[in-house]
């Protein structure tokens, strides 16, 4: 059995948030995030931040978006989350970013 891996970049743009957080993104079955945004100064955020994180199996991966009210050296708040599969997630990206009304971009 082939199982497919690797890098997956994530080019946080912006969003409109209810409160002031932060944006973590989680990926396959992680505690910790693979990464973090700053913690948004107003509830229109624009972050432009680039990262990246490895999924270690493509067809069993999942990534995990979640918002976290406090800064990265406090107890978590999660005042929002999302979880989906990687490669739907990926699929997604790759076919609904080329056309205006998109999930995902």
């Amino acid at each position: 059995m082939f199982l497919e891996s690797g890098i997956i970049v994530f080019n946080v743009l912006s969003g409109e948030l209810q409160k002031k957080s932060r944006l973590e993104v989680l990926l396959d079955d992680g505690y910790w995030p693979a990464f973090s945004t700053a913690k948004a100064r107003s509830t229109q955020a624009l972050w432009e931040h680039v990262e990246e994180g490895f999924v270690k199996e493509l067809d069993f991966g999942r990534v995990w978006f979640r918002l976290n009210e406090n800064d990265s050296d406090e107890k978590d708040d999660i005042i929002a989350e999302w979880k989906g599969d990687a490669k739907a997630f990926l699929e997604g990206t790759l076919v609904s970013c080329s056309t205006s009304s998109s999930r995902y971009c």
